[in-house]
Formats: structure tokens, sequence, C-alpha cells
């Protein structure tokens, strides 16, 4: 974390890359990691995105700020990233759905790939969660 938060720009953004690979030794860091997508420097953001997209479920923590995120980043690939992570986080993101089919039109058609994937995914979440509770 004290890498990622580097002034040192290549390095900040190495060491945000790297903490989406750690599983779940990135855990008790999400919340900072979610901080990062709030950095001065956009590639930091986008890592930070990506690493919160790579980690999965364990993002949840991070659910309101990635919200947030693709609320206000549509046009850059932070935003993107943000709603991959969205959809990757699950189940308990399905409430995100509404939210994530109102942005669709509102960005590029890398932002419209993003939120088509997340909501892929949170929709396919839903099935398995009726299925089981069947």
């Amino acid at each position: 974390m004290r890498r990622a938060s580097s002034e040192y720009g290549f390095e900040a953004t190495r060491a945000t890359a790297a903490l989406g690979k750690i599983g779940d030794a990135a855990v008790p860091y999400i919340d900072e990691i979610a901080s990062l997508m709030n950095s001065s420097n956009p590639y930091v953001q986008r890592e930070a995105a990506r690493a919160l997209a790579n980690l999965g479920s364990r993002s949840l923590p991070a659910l309101p700020a990635l919200k947030e995120k693709v609320n206000t980043s549509p046009n850059r690939d932070s935003g993107w990233f943000a709603a991959r992570a969205i959809g990757n986080i699950g189940s308990p993101a399905i409430d995100c759905i509404p939210c994530l089919e109102s942005k669709l039109g509102t960005g590029g058609e890398y932002f419209d790939d993003s939120l088509n994937y997340a909501i892929s995914k949170l929709k396919e979440a839903k099935e398995k969660d009726k299925e089981s509770s069947r």
C-alpha cells in the first residue's frame, strides 16, 4: 500500500496493479485500494479499479466507491473496470442491476461493454440464488 500511494507514478501504478493479484491478502486493504480510485494519477485510478475487479467478491466493502466511480467516470477506464468489479462481486451486488442499466449509453462503447458484462454476471448470480432457494 505504501508503494501504491507513492508520488512516483510508475511505482504507484505497478504496486496498485499488483494488489489485484494477491487474493485474500488484499482483504484488509480493500478500503485503501478503493480510495486509490480517487488518486490524481489516472493510471493508479485504473489499476485500483482493475485490482478490485480481479479480487471479485472480496471487493464487497468497496461497493459504494465502485458505484460512485461508475456514476462519475463513464468515459474513463477506471469507470469501465469499476463496472466489471461490481459484476465480479456477485450476489451481494444484485441490487446494482438497475443502476448499471441506467448508465447504458452514457459513455463510450467500452463502458457499455463493461456495464453489459456486469449486468450479465449479476443476472447469472440472481438466477443461481433463485435455483438454490428452491
